[in-house]
């Protein structure tokens, strides 16, 4: 992953920044792949195991953090709120964390 690949000009939630996403990548790339070859034998497969390690990645690197109720975690919505945010939070507070296999341009339509 290399920071200039990314645009710069995309609007960003508060606390994020290109490092950040940089970052998350590089751990989801880290992670996913020994994840991938349990789950992917699954279509949700790539969605969950992607989805999963960018909410963790997020966790680790930015101002957002995952629900700590790790009773309900998988089914708490949003998937991660800004640190110090009420419960519930806000939605300028919060971020979901998804993956898709399809092209931005065909999954926007």
């Amino acid at each position: 992953m290399r920071l200039q690949d990314l645009d710069g000009s995309v609007a960003m939630p508060p606390g994020l920044d290109l490092t950040v996403i940089r970052e998350s990548i590089e751990y989801i790339e880290g992670r996913a792949p020994a994840l991938l070859d349990l789950y992917f034998k699954r279509a949700s497969g790539f969605s969950l195991v992607v989805g999963n390690c960018g909410a963790k990645a997020l966790d680790s690197y930015s101002v957002y953090e995952k629900s700590r109720h790790s009773h309900t975690a998988q089914q708490r919505f949003p998937d991660l709120k800004r640190r110090n945010a009420p419960d519930p939070p806000s939605p300028g507070q919060s971020l979901e964390s998804k993956a898709s296999k399809r092209p931005w341009a065909l999954q926007s339509r």
